[in-house]
């Protein structure tokens, strides 16, 4: 190693120190007010700090925000208390139900009884839904059946699970119907 990879090397190992330095001294009125300002965290390395001003307002702002439709379906579905099975039932007809629109919005009046199974099909064939969002609400159909099946192996558990997985594929389906524009 000659002498100029030498320098080469010293100044490349102190670039960033020297920049966070001279950041420092630019900013140390700035520095110096948010570290002595409510301060609730701080971690050495990486860099990490957390002050107590900033997240009272970001969990203030969270609960100042209305729930979304989705929220709303699901805490309402999800209360039916003592009764996972109905639960499960309930949540999966919300699904049904709102893609059941969008399949009459595009392709007209549909057979009531028509399966969920093949509603979900003719969406997707319909480019309402894409594909990934069709096997999620088949598998959510699917576990729905299992509970209709065998409402007495239905935990409360279960049911708060299939209701979050609900509510996923919820966000997706409306996600692709919200990109469907009626004629």
């Amino acid at each position: 190693m000659d002498v100029r990879e030498f320098l080469a090397s010293i100044i490349n190992s102190l670039a960033w120190p020297a920049a966070v330095a001279l950041v420092a001294l630019l900013f140390r009125r700035e520095l110096r007010g948010l570290l002595t300002r409510g301060l609730k965290r701080i971690k050495a390395g990486p860099f990490e700090a957390e002050w107590a001003e900033a997240s009272a307002a970001v969990q203030a702002t969270i609960r100042a925000l209305p729930p979304s439709p989705i929220q709303k379906d699901a805490a309402r579905i999800s209360t039916i208390p003592g009764e996972p099975a109905k639960t499960i039932v309930m949540r999966h007809a919300l699904l049904i139900q709102r893609l059941a629109q969008a399949v009459i919005g595009k392709c007209g009046p549909q057979d009531p009884d028509t399966d969920p199974l093949n509603l979900i099909d003719v969406a997707a064939r319909e480019g309402l839904i894409d594909d990934t969002t069709r096997e999620s609400l088949r598998g959510l159909t699917i576990m729905r059946n299992l509970a209709m099946r065998d409402p007495l192996n239905v935990t409360e558990d279960k049911a708060e699970d299939y209701v979050l997985l609900a509510d996923g594929a919820q966000f997706a389906m409306n996600h692709w119907l919200s990109k469907y524009k009626p004629q």
